[in-house]
């Protein structure tokens, strides 16, 4: 701007940036949505802005109740959920997104009546039952009853009479 005298200001820049930055999950290479489960080796997020561009990304650890520093694309191998998100440069927050890391595979237990048994063992009891643990959580359980030719979806802990041969997994 000038004066009245012809003296002129310095020049003054702004760049209006009203679009949230995004964020991009990754399980090792593939990309991901929020929500998902992997069990690559690891998971990252990698932060974009075509605005202003990104000023900081934030992390919830696994176990953790709060946010901290998180630097773009930094591998991370904790098993559990994270959440992440990214600020940019004019004040932007993106969506919170997350993901769950799990290389555990579940296990589970036989039970003859009420009592555990192993795996290809043999039993009179009057009823079979497969119950399944996971740390992160069960997503599905799979019987084949005597006679069938493939697996069905079975949920844990029901008791099965008909005698036979079972399989669970």
């Amino acid at each position: 701007c000038y004066d009245r005298a012809g003296n002129v200001s310095v020049e003054y820049k702004v760049y209006c940036d009203q679009s949230a930055p995004t964020g991009t999950l990754y399980g090792g290479t593939t990309t991901k949505s929020s929500g998902s489960y992997t069990n690559a080796a690891y998971v990252r997020y990698v932060a974009s802005d075509s605005g202003s561009g990104i000023a900081n990304c934030s992390v919830k650890m696994p176990g953790s109740s709060y946010f901290t520093t998180y630097a773009s694309g930094t591998q991370l191998a904790t098993e559990g959920t994270y959440s992440f998100y990214c600020v940019d440069k004019a004040g932007n927050q993106s969506s919170t997104v997350t993901i769950t890391l799990d290389n555990t595979k579940p296990t589970g237990t036989l039970y003859a009546g009420s009592t555990s048994t192993t795996s290809g063992s043999r039993t009179n009891a009057s009823s079979i039952k497969f119950t399944a643990t996971d740390g992160i959580g069960l997503s599905t359980i799979y019987v084949k009853k005597p006679g069938a030719t493939s697996y069905t979806t079975y949920t844990s802990g029901t008791a099965l009479t008909a005698e036979g041969s079972y399989s669970f997994y």
